[in-house]
């Protein structure tokens, strides 16, 4: 067995029981087998069985069906450990850019998968990995303020925008995209933040690369568009 047959039985099963819900119960009574290759095998860096890259492989309307592993954590003992967050840092040493400047999709989908390790490490327990987190993702959270009018509220809010990261990095439960479900939280959060800043249209953007005019432009034409 491997990994691709992995993700087949448990599409299979899924095909032919088709249940509105399914967890690691589910796929260890319907798939024994598979259920122990994956506790033995299908690790993350850090020893934990790795649920995430399982279920980010299935199609999505699977994904939106698995229910979880929800780790809560207040069960956990909190403690700081740096070595951990280390593995994880070392494993993609070379990829820590992505965070900075990403050069495309692929680069993306690499950000948000070392979030999810850090994530998943924060939630058993591990406060090293939050603090990470939060040293990181605010060059992801700048990049989005350039693009939107309604992420740029957001400037001046630097503790409120905190205590949200550190809400997302709580409460994330489902396989998919953390920096997705980061980014749909500040964007409906910030629809109702009050811009802390009068501007000129022809002020920069937080990260200089453009200017204020060229989002203002663009979010109007995009409106009339779909509004059109």
């Amino acid at each position: 067995m491997n990994f691709q047959t992995v993700i087949q039985n448990i599409f299979t099963a899924l095909e032919k029981h088709n249940p509105d819900k399914f967890n690691d119960l589910w796929i260890k009574e319907y798939l024994p087998q598979t259920h122990r290759y994956i506790k033995r095998n299908i690790k993350t860096i850090v020893g934990d069985t790795d649920w995430d890259k399982i279920i980010s492989s299935l199609d999505r309307k699977y994904q939106k069906k698995w229910s979880g592993i929800y780790i809560n954590p207040e069960k956990f003992k909190k403690y700081k450990n740096k070595r951990e967050v280390n593995k994880i840092l070392k494993q993609y040493k070379h990829k820590l850019y992505t965070f900075i400047y990403p050069l495309n999709p692929d680069d993306k989908h690499t950000a948000n998968i070392i979030c999810i390790l850090l994530v998943r490490l924060y939630q058993k327990g591990n406060q090293t990995a939050q603090d990470e987190l939060l040293n990181w993702l605010p060059f992801i959270i700048e990049e989005w303020m350039d693009k939107s009018p309604i992420m740029y509220r957001w400037l001046g809010y630097s503790e409120l925008m905190e205590e949200e990261i550190k809400g997302c990095i709580r409460r994330y439960r489902y396989t998919g995209s953390f920096l997705g479900y980061l980014y749909r939280t500040l964007y409906y959060r910030g629809r109702g933040l009050r811009s802390l800043y009068a501007f000129s249209f022809d002020d920069n953007m937080p990260s200089g690369k453009s200017r204020k005019i060229d989002h203002f432009v663009g979010h109007s034409v995009s409106h009339l568009s779909h509004t059109g």
